[in-house]
């Protein structure tokens, strides 16, 4: 018996977007009632040819992705095309005519305008490129069945400075293995007196967008003695370390060694600049590991202020180290934040309950597509009765009219 639904992934294959793929396509795999291929955009390839077509990613991208959906839907009909991130769907409004099409994003390209340098996404203040931009993707808004966002954040840019629908657009956060990111955590009473430095633990891929300087600034400014830090990143060789400080490297995901750094750690601390959803903050609060981070973007959905963590504004070496204080000192605030944070993860960024979420949506969206399709087809019509009578049978040996068909 075929399976009653057949998706095409489209996948931003990048930074975070990779563990979202990832988890998306293992709850798919669990799934008796989808099949789905799988089309990754990797960006590093688009941007080899960025000097010969002197085009932006979006418009590279979404190249890409409508040249593979095509194929894709030549090879065997799909019954939906989700795609993540909406960058790549610049190009789908005439495919949305015949599939259900479901975008999916952390940001609105409005949202990026602040700070999306770091995401090579660059901000053009010129009238006509703004009124290009916000015209096209509200096409691009409009052809869509429904809008996944991962955060509450880009939800209301999407409602506030595109007029998209609240009833389109659904929130569901990326999200953990809450099973592998556990531990039967003893909470220590490091950075009191006699029980020596608290631990702190950085997790980063790029150092300096992550806001590892500001975390050294800040580092070398608290008292002698209260924490140590633990840096899981690749620094400049330049780059001055001041005591305290051991450096790891880049480990993989989810390693051994990984998890060991952070069942050993009192608290969490990543200053960065520029960041939309966090997976390493996920993984620090299922944990049971308070968080310091920057109050940007959709990090205050993820780390609430005095319940799991602390948050500061991005370049604050000061603030930070103040936090750094005060989460050192108490050993009872981290114990209850630690608490609050898993509970927070087990709810809201548990991949267990958000990732099947995401393929209910996906089913019925295609149920509702189908059904509204079926209600547009004409309908038999009843047969008309004549008013002098039934009409006469087929008389044997009479030839009887026959429709043409070519």
């Amino acid at each position: 018996m075929a399976k009653p639904y057949r998706f095409g992934f489209v996948l931003e294959h990048a930074l975070g977007h990779i563990t979202h793929g990832m988890y998306l396509k293992q709850a798919a795999d669990a799934d008796p009632t989808v099949e789905y291929e799988a089309m990754r955009i990797v960006p590093e390839i688009a941007d080899a040819w960025k000097w010969k077509l002197r085009l932006n990613w979006n418009l590279i991208g979404s190249v890409a992705a409508r040249k593979r959906i095509l194929a894709a839907q030549y090879g065997g009909k799909l019954d939906l095309v989700f795609i993540h991130t909406q960058v790549m769907g610049f190009f789908t409004r005439s495919l949305a005519r015949r599939i259900p099409l479901v975008l999916s994003m952390d940001a609105t390209p409005i949202n990026l305008d602040g700070f999306g340098t770091y995401f090579g996404h660059f901000y053009d203040d010129s009238a006509f490129m703004a009124w290009f931009k916000k015209t096209g993707n509200r096409i691009m808004y409009s052809g869509a069945q429904k809008i996944v966002t991962l955060n509450k954040w880009a939800a209301a840019s999407l409602v506030r400075d595109y007029q998209v629908s609240p009833e389109k657009i659904v929130t569901i956060p990326p999200a953990v293995n809450v099973n592998l990111w556990k531990h039967p955590r003893v909470f220590s009473r490091r950075g009191t007196p006699g029980n020596g430095p608290a631990k702190i633990l950085f997790v980063g891929g790029d150092f300096k967008r992550k806001g590892g300087l500001v975390l050294l600034k800040a580092f070398a400014q608290l008292p002698p003695g209260l924490c140590t830090l633990d840096i899981v990143s690749e620094l400049d060789k330049t780059t001055p370390v001041p005591p305290g400080v051991t450096l790891h490297g880049k480990l993989a995901n989810n390693s051994p060694e990984l998890i060991r750094l952070y069942a050993e750690a009192d608290f969490f601390v990543l200053p960065t600049w520029a960041d939309l959803n966090c997976l390493v903050i996920m993984e620090a609060l299922a944990m049971r590991i308070p968080v310091i981070t920057t109050d940007m973007a959709g990090l205050p959905e993820q780390v609430i202020p005095g319940h799991t963590g602390l948050l500061m504004q991005a370049g604050d070496a000061d603030a930070l180290t103040q936090h750094m204080i005060t989460l050192g000192r108490d050993p009872d605030l981290r114990a209850r934040m630690g608490v609050n944070g898993r509970s927070h993860v087990e709810q809201n960024f548990n991949a267990e309950i958000n990732y099947p979420r995401l393929l209910r949506l996906l089913k019925e969206t295609v149920d509702t597509f189908r059904a509204r399709r079926a209600a547009r087809l004409p309908q038999p019509q009843p047969e008309m009765t004549s008013a002098a009578g039934p009409e006469p049978k087929d008389v044997v040996g009479i030839p009887q009219p026959v429709a043409m068909t070519r």
